[in-house]
C-alpha cells in the first residue's frame, strides 16, 4: 500500500528508508511494486538510500533502485549523476536499461551535460541490443544533437529494432534542432532517411517519413519529395499515411517560405510531375488519411501555380482543370474529412482562379468547380457545406467582371442562408458577399437573414448586402431599422452597408444621425458612413429631383447639428507619422468632407433658385412684351388714322 497521509507528518530517516529498499529483493511483484511507488512518494530523501542501493551484491536490488530513480519526479544533484554515471558499466544489462532512462529523465544542464551525452553514445556500443535501443531513445529523449552521427549509423544496423529507434531518435533531434543544423548535417540526415524510406521494416519507414517532415516544416527535406512520393505505393497503410503527412508539411513549408520562389525550390532539378501524379493517385487511395492530405497538398500546390502563371502546372505535366476535377471527384468521398479537405483545397485554388480572364486555365478550373461546389452545399456533414460555401466565395472575388459565375452557384448559396446550422449560414452569406454586386438575386434572402436569430448571421448579412452595394438597394429599409439595434455589432454593420449604397442611402441619414450619439467607436464609424453618402450625393447633385435635394439638405443639416463637432474635429487635435495622432486628423477630414458636401448641395440649390427666378423673370418680361405689342400696334394704328383725318 501507499504511504498513509499521516506518515507525511513524521521526516524521513535512515531507519524509516532502510525497510523499504529491503523490501526491493521481494520476489513478490505487486510488495516490490508498491515498494517502488513508496520510494517515489517519499521523494529526495530516500534518493540516497537507492544510490547507495545500486552497489548492492543483490542483482534484483541494483534492478529496482535503478528503476525507481528513472521513476522519481525531483531532480537529481550533480554528485547523485555521477554515480548513476558509474552504474552504466553495471555488468547486468537490466541495471544498464534503468540507469540509461534514469538518467534522461533527470538529465541536466550546464557543464556536465556534455560528459554524460558521451558517455550515452558510449552506451550505444553496448554489446546488449536493448541497452543500445535504450540509449538511442534517450539521446533522442534529449536533443543531443551531436549523436546525429550514431543515429545515422544505427540506421544501417541489421537490428530492425535499432534501426526504429534510431528513425524515432532523428526524428526528435530534427524536431528541435532543426533551425541549428547545418547544410552537411542536413545532407546527411535526409540522405539517410530517404535511404530508411525503402527499408523492409514499416517502422523504420513510417518514422523515416516522420522525421523528414519535421526538418523546419519541410522545407530543407526537399529533396526527399520523390522518395516520399514513391512511398504513396507503400502496401502498408501507415506508411502511406505517413509519407502523405510528410510530402504534404514539406510542400507546405515550400510554400510559406517564399511563394515567389515556389516552383524554383519545388522543382528543384527532380521530376515534379511524379509529385502531382502521386498526390492525385493518393485521392483515390483505400486510406482516409492519405486522401485527406493528398487533397490538401494538391490545393497549395495548384493554388500557387495559379497564382503565379495559369499555365505553370502545364510543365510539370498537369492540368489545372484536371487537378480541379479530381478534387471536385473528391467532394463525393464517403468520409466527411476527405470531403472537407477537398472543398478546403478548392477553395484554396479558388483565391488564385480570380485573377485570370475567361479565356485562362483558370476560368475553365472555375466553371468544372462551381457544379461540384454547388452540390457540396446539400451535403450532410456542416463542415463540408461551410468549406464549400467558402470556396465558391472565393471563386467569385474579383472574377465579377472577368468571367461569369455559373447560374447555380448564387442560387444555391442563396438557398443556403436557410440552413440549420449558423457557422454555414455565416459562410453563404460571406461568399455572396464576395461575388458581389452578381449575386443580386440572393438579396431577398440576405434581407431575412439580416433578421437572423443568431447575431453572426445578422452581421454578416449586413455586410454581404453592403458588397452587392446598391444592386441591394431594396435592403435600405431593414438596414435604416437595424441602426437602433440594441447589438452594437448589428447597427455597425448596417451603417456600413448603407455607406457602400452611397446616394441611394439618403433616407437613412437622420437614422445614421441618430445612431452617431452613444460609444465614441459607433459615433466616429458613423460619421464616416455619413461622409461616404454626402459625397456620393454631392458627386449626384446636379442630377438629383429639386425635392429631394431639399430633403438631403434639410437631413443632412439636421445631422450636422446633432454631430458633436469641436474645432480639434477639423484641423485633427495632434498630427504625426503614428497612426495613433493621425486619427484626429482622419476624422478632422470626415467632417470637413460633410460639411464642404453640404455646402455644394446647397450651393446647387440656390443655383437652382436664382436660375429659376431668372426665368421666371424673362418669362414675365416675354409676356408682357407678347401683351403690350399689339396694344402699342393698335395705339399706333389709331394714333395715325386719327392725324389721317384731321388733315384729310
Amino acid at each position: 500500500m501507499l504511504l498513509p497521509s499521516t506518515a507525511w507528518a513524521q521526516p524521513f530517516t535512515d531507519a524509516n528508508i532502510a525497510p523499504l529498499i529491503e523490501k526491493l529483493k521481494t520476489d513478490n511483484e505487486w510488495e516490490r511494486e508498491n515498494t517502488i511507488k513508496m520510494l517515489n512518494q517519499i521523494g529526495s530523501p530516500a534518493t540516497p538510500a537507492l544510490i547507495e542501493a545500486l552497489k548492492d551484491p543483490n542483482v534484483q536490488v541494483r534492478r529496482r533502485a535503478a528503476y525507481a530513480l528513472s521513476q522519481t519526479d525531483p531532480a537529481l544533484e550533480a554528485d547523485v549523476i555521477s554515480d548513476l554515471q558509474a552504474t552504466l558499466k553495471d555488468s547486468d544489462k537490466y541495471v544498464r536499461i534503468s540507469t540509461i532512462k534514469a538518467l534522461g529523465h533527470h538529465f541536466p544542464v550546464g557543464t556536465i551535460r556534455p560528459i554524460l551525452i558521451h558517455d550515452l553514445r558510449t552506451a550505444l556500443k553496448d554489446p546488449e541490443k536493448y541497452v543500445r535501443i535504450s540509449a538511442i531513445e534517450t539521446l533522442g529523449y534529449i536533443h543531443a544533437k551531436d549523436a546525429i552521427p550514431d543515429f545515422l549509423t544505427a540506421l544501417r544496423d541489421s537490428d530492425k529494432y535499432i534501426r526504429i529507434s534510431a528513425a524515432q531518435a532523428l526524428g526528435g533531434i530534427v524536431r528541435n534542432n532543426s533551425k541549428d543544423l547545418t547544410e552537411e548535417e542536413v545532407k546527411a540526415i535526409v540522405s539517410n532517411l530517404r535511404t530508411a524510406l525503402k527499408d523492409p521494416e514499416k517502422y523504420v519507414r513510417i518514422n523515416a517519413a516522420k522525421a523528414l517532415s519535421s526538418l523546419t516544416v519541410g522545407i530543407k527535406a526537399k529533396a526527399a519529395v520523390i522518395d516520399l512520393s514513391a512511398a504513396f505505393k507503400d502496401p502498408e497503410n501507415e506508411v502511406r499515411i505517413s509519407a502523405a503527412q510528410a510530402l504534404g508539411e514539406i510542400i507546405r513549408g515550400i510554400y510559406n517560405d517564399s511563394l515567389s520562389n515556389f516552383y524554383e525550390q519545388l522543382n528543384f532539378g527532380l521530376k515534379t510531375k511524379e509529385v502531382i501524379l502521386q498526390l492525385r493517385a493518393g485521392l483515390k487511395d483505400l486510406e482516409k488519411e492519405v486522401r485527406k492530405i493528398s487533397a490538401q497538398a494538391l490545393g497549395e500546390i495548384s493554388s500557387a501555380s495559379l497564382y503565379r502563371d495559369p499555365y505553370e502546372l502545364l510543365r510539370f505535366g498537369a492540368k489545372n482543370e484536371d487537378v480541379v476535377s479530381d478534387l471536385s471527384a473528391a467532394l463525393k468521398d464517403l468520409e466527411k474529412e476527405v470531403r472537407i479537405s477537398a472543398a478546403n483545397a478548392l477553395e484554396e485554388i479558388g483565391r488564385s482562379i480570380a485573377r485570370y480572364p475567361q479565356d485562362s486555365i483558370g476560368a475553365k478550373a472555375a466553371n468544372n468547380t462551381v457544379p461540384a461546389l454547388s452540390k457540396a452545399l446539400e451535403d450532410l456533414d456542416k463542415d463540408v457545406r461551410i468549406n464549400a460555401a467558402k470556396a465558391l466565395g472565393q471563386i467569385g472575388k474579383k472574377a465579377k467582371d472577368t468571367f461569369p459565375i455559373r447560374s447555380n452557384a448564387v442560387p444555391i448559396l442563396s438557398a443556403a442562408l436557410k440552413d440549420s446550422e449558423k457557422e454555414v449560414r455565416i459562410s453563404a452569406a460571406e461568399a455572396l458577399g464576395e461575388i458581389g454586386a452578381k449575386a443580386k438575386d440572393a438579396v431577398p434572402n440576405l434581407r431575412a437573414a439580416f433578421k437572423d436569430s443568431e447575431k453572426e448571421v445578422c452581421i454578416t448579412a449586413a455586410k454581404a448586402l453592403g458588397k452587392i452595394g446598391m444592386e441591394a438597394r431594396d435592403a435600405i429599409p431593414d438596414l435604416r431599422v437595424a441602426l437602433s439595434d440594441p447589438d452594437i455589432n448589428v447597427r455597425i454593420s448596417a451603417a456600413y452597408a448603407l455607406g457602400e449604397m452611397g446616394a441611394e442611402a439618403k433616407d437613412a441619414i437622420p437614422e445614421l444621425s441618430a445612431a452617431s450619439t452613444g460609444q465614441e467607436g459607433v459615433y466616429w464609424r458613423t460619421v464616416q458612413i455619413l461622409e461616404e453618402i454626402a459625397l456620393s450625393l454631392k458627386k449626384k447633385a446636379q442630377t438629383l429631383p429639386t425635392s429631394d435635394l431639399e430633403k438631403v439638405i434639410s437631413n443632412l443639416e439636421a445631422a450636422w447639428s446633432a454631430l458633436d463637432i469641436s474645432e480639434d474635429d477639423y484641423i485633427g487635435s495632434k498630427f504625426s507619422d503614428n497612426d495613433y495622432y493621425l486619427l484626429p486628423a482622419k476624422r478632422g477630414l470626415s467632417v470637413l468632407n460633410i460639411r464642404l458636401s453640404l455646402e455644394i448641395l446647397k450651393a446647387t440649390r440656390d443655383s437652382r433658385l436664382f436660375n429659376q427666378k431668372l426665368r421666371n423673370q424673362w418669362l414675365w418680361a416675354t409676356g408682357i412684351y407678347l401683351i403690350s405689342l399689339p396694344i402699342l400696334w393698335l395705339l399706333l394704328l389709331w394714333l395715325r388714322r386719327r392725324k389721317s383725318m384731321r388733315f384729310g
